[in-house]
């Protein structure tokens, strides 16, 4: 039985619970809506670019990002570098103005929680 099939004909525990989100790109689309938090040679390419879901899909901000750092910087863009020391750094309603899918999960993961809390009494 496929999971359609099984969530139409409430078969399944995950009724009702299941989300399924859509990220434009991957999570650098969220970084590059922080242009100052990277290097000054790039920041004003980043801060040039359409909104960060919009971004061109056969340069996504990941290869934007790589494309750039070599360019002007001279050094490899490493992911697991650039988001240990920007995420932190990233404010979610910030990001959201910029990023409508992000902007759509996070009102539905609010509006899940509220229920819950609803639900539970709490």
């Amino acid at each position: 039985m496929t999971w359609k099939i099984c969530l139409r004909e409430g078969m399944c525990s995950l009724r009702g619970k299941y989300r399924h989100f859509f990220a434009v790109h991957e999570t650098e689309a969220w970084l590059v809506t922080r242009p100052d938090l990277f290097p000054k040679e790039i920041r004003a390419t980043l801060a040039k670019q359409k909104p960060p879901e919009q971004i061109n899909f056969n340069t996504p901000p990941g290869k934007l990002l790589e494309d750039l750092f070599m360019k002007h910087v001279k050094r490899a863009y490493v992911k697991t570098t650039a988001g240990k020391n920007i995420f932190p750094k990233l404010d979610p309603a910030k990001v959201a103005e910029q990023c409508p899918y992000l902007h759509a999960m996070l009102i539905e993961l609010r509006q899940i929680a509220y229920n819950e809390s609803q639900s539970s009494g709490s």
